[in-house]
C-alpha cells in the first residue's frame, strides 16, 4: 500500500468514492496518535470509501495476504449487509469475476482506536485462478457521523501454510505458501 499511515496527500495514492472536501487527509486527531489519519464524515444513504488498487500477478493457489488498519469512529449498527466502517479488499481475476472481503471494525467500541487485522486467502474455485490485481478500501458505507482509518497495511504472505483435506476431513498434504511440501 502506497501512503497508507498518510503521512503525504491523498492525491495520487487514495481515490475517493462518495467522498466530499471534506473527507480528506487530516492532522493528529487526539492525544492518542500524534500522526496523520484519513477521515470519512457518513451520510446513510451513501456508500463513501477511499481505494487503491495493487497489482499482484499471481495464482492464487497458496496465495493469502496479511492486511490491517487502525480506525476510530461512532458507527452506527452494522446489522445491514450495506453497512460498513472497516476494510474491504477486493480481488480480482483475469478472467474478469471478482472476490470480495469485508472486515468491519466493532461499531459498539466509540472511546478509541482499534486495529483489524484479518489473512485473505482463496479457496473453493478460486484456487485455480490468477490475481490480477486487488483493491483495498477504507470503506465507511451507509453510516453516519465520522470514521478516522490509519496504518494500512497489505503484505503477500509467503511463510504461513495451506492445507488440503479429503471428503472424510483427513489431511492429504501441508505446503508452505513458498510452495515447499
Amino acid at each position: 500500500v502506497v501512503n497508507g499511515s498518510f503521512d503525504n496527500s491523498l492525491d495520487g495514492t487514495w481515490i475517493g468514492n462518495g467522498t466530499m472536501s471534506s473527507d480528506t487527509r487530516v492532522a493528529a486527531i487526539d492525544d492518542e496518535r500524534s500522526t496523520y489519519a484519513c477521515k470519512i464524515t457518513g451520510e446513510g444513504s451513501k456508500d463513501k470509501y477511499f481505494s487503491q488498487a495493487i497489482e499482484i500477478n499471481r495464482p492464487a493457489k497458496n496465495l493469502f495476504f496479511k492486511v490491517s488498519m487502525l480506525g476510530k469512529g461512532s458507527s452506527v449498527n452494522l446489522q445491514e449487509d450495506t453497512r460498513k466502517f472497516g476494510m474491504v479488499v477486493t480481488s480480482y481475476f483475469t478472467d474478469g469475476t471478482y472476490k470480495e472481503d469485508t472486515i468491519n471494525f466493532n461499531p459498539d467500541y466509540v472511546s478509541g482506536w482499534q486495529r483489524l487485522a484479518d489473512t485473505i486467502g482463496y479457496d473453493d474455485g478460486y484456487e485455480s485462478k490468477t490475481v490480477e490485481y486487488i483493491t483495498v478500501r477504507m470503506a465507511y458505507c451507509q453510516n453516519e457521523n465520522m470514521a478516522y482509518f490509519d496504518d494500512i497495511l497489505v503484505q503477500i504472505d509467503e511463510t504461513g501454510m495451506s492445507y488440503d483435506y479429503d471428503s472424510d476431513g483427513n489431511l492429504i498434504s501441508a505446503i508452505e505458501t513458498s510452495g515447499r511440501q
